[in-house]
């Protein structure tokens, strides 16, 4: 009866650890089992590492599927990197890390860019604004949406850096409608703010002409440099926590 009993046990962890290996509960994968990945078969991205083309992290977390700009290789593995350019009034990256590999972001004719996911235009280093009418709005609404990059635009409309961290580190040169000028709305924290311990890469600078003045909410334009100039109107407007500290 012992040994009945002891076999039956045996048995029965035998199932339980099979069970587990099946479900990937054992060291987070089967053996011999590729990992799963959560984007449809035909999403550019398929998992693993992203690396943008000026070196930033682009990795998206599970469930994240961005498709602006994807990444390739040519037969010698070596990488090629896309770029996004529309003509169709707007550029949209929705997602979560979407449009952080791209090489170029243009937009001619442009009414609005819209960098609404988190991390969504990080690191780009080449964002080019063309606007038309009333001038382009540039919303960055994701948090760390377009740290870091380089932006360059004329006939511009608004410029909002809703998310936190959303225009940190970023260095934008830009040329406000002429007859209504553009307000720098820095509603995020530290939302357009530098790091004065490295300003050879963390810096952050907002050149603006036209301008009809800027916001800037806690914490969020400390340690930058704004140069406005040819002023249409508008305030300069510091009224949080550490809004404007450091900055020139």
């Amino acid at each position: 009866l012992n040994n009945q009993r002891l076999q039956m046990s045996t048995k029965l962890l035998l199932s339980l650890l099979m069970i587990l290996l099946n479900t990937n509960l054992i060291s987070g994968q089967a053996p011999g089992v590729p990992p799963p990945h959560w984007c449809p078969p035909e999403a550019p991205y398929q998992g693993g590492p992203l690396i943008g083309p000026y070196g930033q992290d682009c990795t998206p977390a599970q469930g994240d599927c961005p498709a602006a700009c994807p990444v390739t290789t040519d037969n010698r593995g070596n990488t090629i990197f896309t770029s996004l350019t529309s003509t169709a009034g707007k550029i949209i990256c929705g997602i979560n890390f979407d449009c952080c590999t791209c090489l170029l972001i243009e937009c001619i004719d442009c009414i609005e860019l819209v960098c609404n996911g988190d991390s969504s235009c990080f690191n780009a280093k080449d964002i080019q604004i063309f606007g038309i009418g009333n001038g382009a709005a540039i919303n960055c609404n994701g948090d760390l949406s377009c740290k870091g990059t380089i932006i360059k635009g004329t006939n511009i409309g608004r410029i909002l850096c809703n998310g936190d961290g959303s225009c940190q580190y970023s260095q934008q040169t830009l040329i406000c409608n002429s007859q209504f000028g553009c307000i720098l709305e820095c509603v995020g924290d530290n939302s357009c703010s530098a790091n004065p311990l490295n300003l050879l890469t963390e810096n952050a600078i907002f050149t603006i002409t036209n301008s009809a003045g800027m916001s800037c909410s806690a914490g969020a334009c400390q340690d930058a440099t704004f140069i406005l100039t040819n002023n249409i109107g508008g305030n300069i407007l510091c009224t949080s926590y550490n809004s404007c500290r450091g900055s020139t």
